[in-house]
């Protein structure tokens, strides 16, 4: 989280040493829209490569291209040109480069199908492409989950599960739609590094200061996470 606040900290600086600069007549032939816009998708860029998120690169680096495309004398290309060949590089590259599982993987959905799946053990993985899947986590002990998603739609419902002191769930998730359902007394921690995406959450808990948690981490790109609290 520090790193977070220094990063958009030194961003917002720049801005206003941009406007500055602007307004004293140094940065000619470019609007102030496209300097400000530039700036934030340059350092999206920057963000989806500190956390090698490759779908976070590409399309911060199209809607970058879409900004200054008169100047790169690629106007014909934005920006859908630009986007859609962000959309098909990112799916190329999906296949190309899988995410190494972590732990055993529990259950897989491939093209476009819809897959339901009771689990129970304490380390767990669940991983959906093209599809859609709904996995209910019955563990008594969860420890930690591994959670890829692409391209498609994943629930998973720890509501039945139980956590002695905390749990750690690391996502993978691009252009996807994720939904958690917890119990209320859990206490989720957010960690997750974002890119285009959000996650939201819904109802609230009544966690207290000795309540279980679930540490979210990894990388979204282009999709979103809703936390409901059960």
């Amino acid at each position: 989280m520090r790193k977070q606040r220094i990063f958009w900290g030194l961003f917002f600086i720049a801005i206003a040493a941009v406007m500055i600069a602007n307004q004293l007549g140094m940065l000619g032939g470019f609007s102030m829209m496209q300097l400000v816009l530039g700036m934030l998708f340059a350092a999206m860029l920057v963000k989806s490569a500190l956390y090698r998120s490759i779908s976070g690169v590409l399309f911060a680096a199209a809607c970058l291209g879409s900004v200054f495309a008169e100047e790169l004398g690629i106007g014909a290309w934005a920006p859908w040109t630009l986007l859609s060949i962000a959309l098909f590089l990112s799916i190329g590259f999906h296949f190309l480069l899988q995410p190494k599982k972590k732990y055993v993987d529990h259950g897989q959905a491939h093209s476009f199908s819809k897959s339901v799946e009771h689990v129970s053990d304490d380390e767990l993985s669940f991983h959906t492409s093209f599809g859609e899947s709904i996995k209910y986590v019955n563990s008594n002990a969860l420890e930690k989950a591994y959670l890829t998603c692409s391209f498609g739609s994943m629930k998973v419902h720890f509501e039945n599960a139980g956590i002695q002191e905390e749990a750690y769930l690391y996502m993978d998730v691009d252009f996807c739609g994720v939904d958690l359902y917890v119990p209320k007394n859990w206490q989720v921690v957010n960690r997750m590094h974002t890119s285009f995406g959000g996650i939201n959450e819904k109802n609230h808990n009544a966690a207290d200061g000795n309540a279980p948690r679930l540490i979210l981490s990894g990388n979204l790109s282009f999709a979103g996470i809703t936390i409901t609290y059960i």
